[in-house]
């Protein structure tokens, strides 16, 4: 059930490419539930249909759908995949829809959550709501609300499976979860051991990820979006084409080329004050230690406002933004095409936390700690 950015999606690549293997060694991968159009193996769509999300499709199956499926597989284990899945498990008014969804298909259920530092990991995600168009908002807007919102309070979050739920909670560490491969260490969760020379595993772990000069440019461009087109939607046909597109244009333009760090030192310190406590009672309840990731607090800042770059870059960035616009104005005359809403990009799982995070804004203001 993730975390998001943890190497959900290439974990799920190494689902779709090794599920024969996995099969051989008694782990079915239901098909209700599963995106067809998707190049990876997740099972997004049964978070969705709980989540009374608009991407739900019925003829890709729902939780009844893979309870009567799982009823007559002949394996060991079922596994199902979404970075969604979190979402459902962490949130008090849907965690009891998702136990019981669960308990419904078998009395051995196991969730498994990769835990990331929260400071690199909202880092991370702010990105990603950039590059899907998500928010306009600044980093230490996104990241300070992120914090007040709850969303990284994993005691609170998952206190639920790990102390009161019949379910066995497994957290993995992201730094090991990496080292040791996204696969290779589901499978050890599973206590499998099959041969590594039987696995296909792909090369590159990393999604590409928009740099410092990248993140300006496309959130000048979001922001003018929006108030061109009263009807913006990131999730639309238009804006998922687009964001391909821009992505492609942002990194042929060396704008990747660096790596997006936006925090500033004191908001750093901030931010690892407010999480530090929830993070500790989590590690010692879950792992038995004391906190055991590195809170990243001495990286060099490169976000910088596009008045703090070269005037050849802001020139660049200005026609970057213009040349998009018309891309998306183009792309969105087929709005009204019926097909358009089956256009869904992997990556508006991960951003749909910027829209919680919006949420949290709206209520709880957008003012500073002192």
């Amino acid at each position: 059930m993730g975390a998001t950015k943890t190497a959900s999606t290439y974990l799920q690549k190494c689902l779709r490419l090794n599920e024969e293997v996995l099969a051989k060694h008694g782990v079915y991968l239901p098909q209700a539930g599963r995106r067809t159009s998707s190049s990876n193996l997740n099972h997004h769509n049964l978070a969705w249909h709980l989540l009374e999300d608009r991407r739900f499709r019925g003829v890709n199956g729902d939780w009844d759908a893979l309870r009567r499926e799982v009823a007559v597989a002949a394996a060991e284990i079922v596994l199902l995949s979404s970075e969604a899945f979190a979402r459902l498990a962490s949130e008090e008014r849907l965690r009891p829809m998702l136990a019981k969804r669960l308990f419904e298909i078998s009395d051995d259920v196991t969730l498994v959550y990769v835990v990331r530092d929260p400071l690199a990991r909202i880092n991370s995600m702010y990105t990603q709501v950039v590059k899907t168009f998500a928010t306009p908002d600044s980093f230490d807007e996104y990241a300070t609300q992120s914090v007040k919102s709850g969303f990284y309070n994993l005691e609170d979050s998952f206190r639920f499976w790990y102390q009161e739920s019949r379910a066995t909670f497994v957290a993995l560490r992201f730094d090991e979860f990496v080292k040791h491969g996204p696969l290779e260490s589901l499978l050890g969760v599973l206590g499998l051991d099959v041969a590594a020379d039987v696995l296909t595993i792909p090369d590159d772990i990393s999604n590409p990820s928009p740099g410092p000069i990248a993140v300006e440019a496309m959130r000048l461009l979001n922001a003018h979006l929006r108030v061109i087109d009263a009807d913006f939607s990131r999730r639309s046909a238009a804006t998922t084409k687009l964001s391909q597109i821009t992505q492609r244009r942002a990194s042929k333009a060396g704008w990747n080329d660096e790596k997006f760090w936006g925090w500033e030192a004191d908001r750093a310190v901030w931010a690892a004050d407010r999480l530090a406590n929830s993070n500790e009672r989590f590690s010692q309840a879950v792992w038995g230690i004391p906190w055991p990731l590195e809170v990243p607090l001495q990286k060099a800042v490169t976000a910088r406002p596009l008045l703090e770059v070269s005037n050849k870059t802001r020139k660049s960035v200005d026609s970057y933004v213009s040349s998009m616009t018309q891309r998306y104005l183009k792309l969105v005359k087929n709005r009204d095409d019926p097909t358009a809403d089956e256009v869904v990009d992997d990556s508006a799982v991960d951003s749909d936390e910027a829209e919680r995070a919006g949420r949290a804004r709206a209520k709880a203001g957008r003012d500073r700690p002192a």
